[in-house]
């Protein structure tokens, strides 16, 4: 499977397009749209109309199908050095959500997802520490454990948790640890 990751903007019809394609996996398992994360959707909607540099609306697609969406925000936190990029309101598509899909392929979502923030966190939205805002204790057991199997590999200088936040500061380039997310920096 091809998987892609960008910005969703109004103004180039991607936000509608997953609108579109969300309203068909509804359909699939007997759900409207409306009743799907309206909350959620409405505030990413807002960042999707937006053309701020650095907090987006973003969405994972496998295929021709989205499989999550979330907001996006660069910014400087305090007790850290350098930018944050921070992953609040993911919503999983509805598929995964409702349970139409596996365990296997929600894993292989996050796990998809994850990656792909990394990326952009190298490349459009450079930022020293990522931080990912968690949805459910689920998903916090999730990311507990793979961020132990990543802390474990030395894949990154610090992976932690800490609350609802997944922690995970990269090295600076030089293959030496940055300066790493205090306690408490949200």
């Amino acid at each position: 499977m091809s998987s892609k990751f960008y910005r969703l903007l109004t103004a180039d019809g991607s936000w509608q397009k997953v609108i579109d394609d969300w309203q068909r996996q509804c359909e699939e398992v007997g759900e409207s749209i409306d009743e799907f994360a309206p909350e959620s959707r409405a505030l990413l909607h807002g960042f999707a109309e937006s053309c701020e540099k650095d907090t987006w609306a973003a969405g994972l697609f496998e295929d021709s199908r989205c499989v999550a969406i979330a907001m996006l925000n660069r910014t400087m936190l305090p007790k850290t050095s350098g930018y944050t990029l921070r992953v609040r309101h993911v919503i999983v598509s509805p598929l995964l959500d409702y349970g139409a899909l596996s365990k296997d392929a929600y894993a292989d979502t996050l796990v998809s997802f994850t990656w792909a923030v990394v990326q952009i966190s190298e490349t459009t939205l450079p930022a020293e520490h990522v931080k990912f805002h968690l949805r459910s204790p689920g998903d916090m057991d999730y990311f507990r454990a793979f961020g132990n199997a990543l802390d474990s590999k030395g894949v990154f200088a610090r992976v932690s948790m800490h609350g609802a936040w997944l922690a995970i500061t990269k090295s600076n380039g030089e293959g030496q640890p940055s300066e790493s997310i205090e306690e408490g920096a949200a």
